[in-house]
């Protein structure tokens, strides 16, 4: 068996899996022109994994890509029909699901969890959909790959993406 040496670079580990909640809306009881009227502000989504998380800029992705068909196994990615760059649909309001691929470059980064936002953007800048999830370093190192995959349901509104 070979022998890392000394001055030689480590491979260190992670996950990506699931989602953090999604911030509520106020919730108001009563009409707001007549004497009785109680409005409870929003909650904020809770985070997944244990709560606690880390901010760093080194977070990088290497990839980012949409796809037809997708596969995470044993940390290994497999992708059918990726980095396609346009869509067909019917009529504007259509629902479309993306499949958002992406691979974090986090070597060097300090064992914990990132927060990661996915937002889907119409050409105006409006937003369609948003996901935040955690990124996890189990083992630091310096290369940390770590394989992603998100599925958003998009409500198209405009032409083009």
């Amino acid at each position: 068996m070979r022998r890392a040496r000394e001055d030689e670079g480590c491979e260190g580990r992670g996950y990506s899996d699931g989602f953090d909640g999604q911030d509520g809306q106020p919730t108001s009881i009563g009409d707001p022109t007549k004497d009785f009227f109680i409005e409870v502000p929003a909650g904020r989504g809770g985070l997944a994994g244990d709560g606690t998380r880390l901010a760093s800029d080194a977070l990088g992705v290497s990839l980012l890509t949409l796809a037809n068909s997708t596969e995470l196994r044993d940390g290994l990615l497999f992708v059918l029909g990726g980095a396609w760059q346009s869509i067909q649909i019917l009529n504007l309001g259509d629902i479309v699901t993306l499949i958002v691929v992406i691979v974090f470059e986090a070597g060097s980064l300090e064992t914990g969890d990132y927060t990661t936002t996915v937002s889907i953007t119409d050409p105006a800048g409006i937003t369609s959909a948003t996901v935040k999830f955690a990124v996890t370093v189990e083992e630091a190192g310096d290369l940390v790959r770590i394989p992603r995959l998100v599925v958003v349901d998009v409500a198209v509104s405009a032409f083009g993406i």
